[in-house]
């Protein structure tokens, strides 16, 4: 007997996956229930460690493990035109360089003032070493100074005129947000400047943040070719490189003890959706059966299971991965972000569509003569 094949439109098996759903309670809630207890330990194990790890870095990187800092001595020779040299390498996130200290007093405070250490500042990059806009524009040379350096200074109003023994006046109007690679020169005080061509100013402390803790190394070497001084014993160099692979150890083991957890819960995860389907399609059998003589196809069959998981799993994931985001915001614990969340939603609901496959294709291979004569 030829049995006529069955050929639904796109808005009928979505139907049919809906009946199927309903009409299958427990293994819709089972498997929904496995897809949001998957998604939520990975979450509150794997998810807030990677969240911690990522503070952890962060916080180590804090404390500068992309720079290096060039102290020259007097007569090292290095003069200011050695930043177009150094910016051209694509290691270099910022460079600047920093004359010597230049003694300076608030004007307004008399001579009773202490001195406070300005130095000139070099830089392409103004935004790195946190400069706002000047408080109030003037043709004479503006000193950006932290918070430190206005209350040292005494300019507790962030704007002022300082003055040195010799006379020479700068007035102080803008802030500078200090990064936490230029800490070792507060309380800093800067004046911008360009660099003069021919070069007739001196450089004492040159300082590079490298794009990635790994340049740091090969960074140094380079830069180093690239200073152009006339006494190379001059020179010190100050690296972040122990920082550097210190950071570079925590990363791969946070990452590493993560890695495993995850591929051990999602392996767990296919084999108890393989096994709960598997079952469903023992105890349903005849129904299968049934589909199979009323004319579906074997593909029809297996477009129905697959969708259905699929579905399911979407549902499980979704509110799994919101159980347990809300539950590490309530408790204040590292969240992990967007990306993490969505990225472990989607490969859950891919490794359970993976996990659905071969007991689709049982039920479809099932012959219909044989099932139906199942008691």
């Amino acid at each position: 007997m030829t049995r006529r094949r069955t050929h639904l439109r796109p808005g009928d098996v979505v139907a049919e996956v809906y009946r199927s759903a309903v009409a299958q309670p427990v293994t819709t809630v089972m498997t929904a229930l496995l897809l949001a207890a998957l998604c939520a330990t990975v979450l509150l194990t794997a998810g807030r460690t990677d969240a911690s790890q990522r503070d952890v870095l962060a916080a180590v990187d804090s404390v500068g493990t992309r720079s290096i800092i060039f102290t020259m001595d007097a007569g090292a020779g290095v003069d200011p035109t050695v930043l177009d040299r150094l910016t051209a390498l694509d290691q270099v996130e910022w460079a600047g360089a920093f004359g010597e200290a230049i003694d300076y007093r608030n004007s307004a405070l008399g001579s009773a003032a202490g001195n406070v250490a300005f130095r000139t500042l070099w830089t392409t990059d103004p935004a790195g070493v946190g400069l706002d806009r000047p408080s109030a524009p003037t043709s004479a040379p503006i000193a950006f100074a932290s918070s430190s350096g206005l209350s040292t200074l005494g300019m507790q109003h962030g704007r002022g005129v300082a003055v040195t023994g010799t006379g020479r006046t700068v007035g102080v109007g803008g802030g500078v947000n200090t990064p936490q690679y230029l800490r070792f020169l507060e309380p800093l005080i800067v004046v911008p400047a360009q660099a003069s061509s021919p070069a007739t100013d001196t450089v004492a402390v040159l300082v590079l943040v490298a794009n990635s803790p790994a340049a740091v190394e090969p960074l140094t070497h380079t830069a180093l070719t690239l200073l152009g001084e006339s006494d190379p014993t001059k020179v010190k160099v100050q690296t972040s490189r122990t920082l550097a692979d210190l950071r570079g150890i925590l990363d791969s083991q946070l990452a590493g003890s993560g890695r495993v957890l995850i591929i051990l819960l999602f392996a767990s995860s296919a084999v108890l959706t393989s096994a709960v389907l598997l079952g469903l399609v023992v105890l349903k059998r005849k129904d299968f059966g049934r589909r199979r003589a009323l004319g579906a196809s074997r593909r029809l069959v297996v477009t129905l299971i697959v969708l259905q998981t699929a579905v399911t799993s979407v549902v499980g994931a979704v509110c799994g991965s919101i159980g347990a985001y809300a539950y590490l915001a309530i408790t204040r614990s590292p969240l992990p972000d967007i990306g993490y969340c969505t990225a472990l939603g989607t490969l859950s609901v891919l490794i359970a569509l993976i996990a659905s496959v071969l007991p689709a294709i049982i039920a479809a291979r099932r012959e219909p003569i044989r099932e139906l004569r199942v008691p």
